[in-house]
This record gives C-alpha cells, sequence and structure tokens, in this order.
C-alpha cells in the first residue's frame, strides 16, 4: 500500500544577510578556446556585472526548515506567472532576446559529483509525473503482468524511460542557453540584502555564489537586476509520517524504486487527480481520500 500526499506551496526563497566572501577568481588568459563543462562558466565572464541573473531553472528547490520569508527588494524581479517552458529558462532566454547580457544560477539536483549535467534542469515542477503519465499511456502494463514480468522488470523500465525524457528536455534546455550565449552556472546563491540599506534602487545587486563544480569557493557576481524562479515545494501536514518509502508527496513519489499494487492519494487538486490516473494506468488498485468540503463542492 502506498500513501501520497499532494499539497503544493510556493517556495519564496528566504535572502540572508552575508558578509565578504572571496571575489572572483581570476581568469588566466589563454588563446585556445576550451570546452567547459555542463553548468561551469569561465571565471572572465563572471568579473564583469551581468545585466540580469537568473536564479532557479525549473523544478523544486527544498527550502531551509523555518527559512524567514524574503522582505522586499528594489532590485529583485519575482515571475508571478509561470510561463510555458520553466519561469528560470524563459526569463534567460527573454533577456537574452532583448540583448541583455545574462547569467542564470541553478542547484543542480541530479548531477554527477563535481557538475555536469543535471536532468532536472529546465524541467517543470512535476516534470517525472508528465513524464511518468506518458510512460503510462505507452505501456500496458496488464498484458506485461500477464506474460509474467516482474512487477519491478516492468517499473524498472517504465523509469528508465522517464529518465530518457528528462534528459532529453535538459539537453535541450541548456542547448537553448548555449545558442543564446547566456551563462549556465551550477551552484547555490545567496542575495546580499546589505547592498539595499539606503542605496538606489539603480545599485548593482550581490550574489554569493558556492559552484557545485568547486564548494569550496565562493563567489561574488554582479548584477544590474535578479529574477527569482525558485519553483514550488510540496507542503507536507503535520502528523503524516512521511517516510519517502511508503508515504510519499508528489515530489518523492519521483523516487518511488517499485510499483506498487494499492495507492492511496490524499488530495482532490489537478496533480492528486494526476497522480490517481498515472497508478491507475500502471495496474494499481487507487483510492483517493478527500476532505467532505471539497467533495460537497465539487458536486455544487
Amino acid at each position: 500500500m502506498l500513501l501520497l500526499g499532494s499539497l503544493t506551496s510556493a517556495y519564496i526563497p528566504a535572502a540572508h544577510w552575508h558578509g565578504t566572501a572571496r571575489t572572483a577568481l581570476a581568469s588566466s588568459p589563454s588563446t585556445v578556446p576550451v570546452q567547459m563543462k555542463v553548468g561551469s562558466v569561465p571565471s572572465a565572464n563572471l568579473q564583469k556585472p551581468y545585466d540580469l541573473i537568473v536564479v532557479g531553472g525549473g523544478c523544486a528547490q527544498t527550502p531551509a526548515p523555518g527559512a524567514p520569508p524574503a522582505p522586499p527588494c528594489p532590485a529583485v524581479l519575482t515571475r508571478p506567472d509561470p510561463p510555458r517552458r520553466p519561469a528560470g529558462v524563459a526569463g534567460a532566454l527573454k533577456g537574452a532576446y532583448l540583448g541583455k547580457r545574462v547569467l542564470l544560477v541553478d542547484k543542480p539536483k541530479a548531477a554527477p559529483e563535481g557538475g555536469g549535467l543535471d536532468v532536472f534542469f529546465g524541467g517543470p515542477t512535476g516534470l517525472f509525473s508528465k513524464a511518468l503519465r506518458d510512460c503510462a499511456k505507452a505501456y500496458d502494463v496488464g498484458s506485461l503482468d500477464a506474460m509474467g514480468l516482474d512487477r519491478d522488470v516492468i517499473f524498472k523500465q517504465v523509469q528508465n524511460s522517464c529518465l530518457r525524457l528528462a534528459r532529453n528536455n535538459a539537453q535541450t534546455q541548456c542547448g537553448m542557453l548555449e545558442n543564446f550565449k547566456i551563462d549556465y552556472l551550477q551552484g547555490e546563491a545567496t542575495l546580499d540584502l546589505g547592498r539595499f540599506n539606503g542605496r538606489p534602487s539603480t545599485d548593482t545587486a550581490k550574489l554569493v555564489v558556492r559552484p557545485t563544480e568547486t564548494p569550496s569557493e565562493t563567489l561574488d557576481i554582479w548584477a544590474n537586476k535578479v529574477l527569482l524562479c525558485t519553483g514550488s515545494f510540496a507542503r507536507q501536514p503535520p502528523g503524516i509520517p512521511f517516510d519517502n518509502k511508503i508515504v510519499h508527496d508528489s515530489d518523492s513519489v519521483n523516487g518511488l524504486n517499485y510499483l506498487p499494487k494499492s495507492v492511496v492519494v490524499a488530495g482532490s487538486g489537478i496533480i492528486a487527480i494526476e497522480m490517481a490516473n498515472i497508478f491507475r494506468k500502471l495496474g494499481a488498485s487507487v483510492t483517493m481520500v478527500v476532505r467532505g468540503s471539497a467533495l460537497r463542492l465539487s458536486q455544487t
């Protein structure tokens, strides 16, 4: 039996006060072009302020426990409405299209150690649920089960198909950034709010970035504008023992490593209904638990 909770909250990261950090590494002169690893930026590019820095490249981030909301900041833009592609990538492409010099900073969710392609990059929130939905339509799990295939073998094939779809999406997004000359840096960014106390809104913003490739280093990077696109995360109500083994939320269910025979979905939103349909198509017995008030509202 699998229990899945489907509740979503927007994530506005806490912008922390940050002291003086080590400045960006000095560039080394070279006349030979160097093929950079995905998610790396030449140090020379980081010395000059950007017109726009975008923080976040798609999919959800996990907030720090008890993180306070960020106060308003005059040089920070927020994206209220999700575009057709993830807001971070869309905002970076829009800035480049307008002729601006753009850097996109994203904390990788599934990149190899030391950096590389992150299969989650450039994906919308619910990337794997959408991939799982397509796979559930493509595979006749009932027929495969009747042929005598083990359920873990069937689900492993489904997982591999989801990963291929996600990897193709990430490669496409990275290709677009490269075509539009947008720098993409894998790392964790902290916005220095001390820059804005008593300063005009035209002043540059400073971000302190800890690159994934060199986590022992911190880089000071400057920009005229900062666009925060750090996504959303699944809300976990107190009193529910989320263990990411039997009890999942709509994010952690992406790491499910077996095909359940029965699933209970708590919630009645679009993600809950989507998950119920997915697991039903995958051959599971599905029960939805809905609050009485929500059920009465849907019947009026």
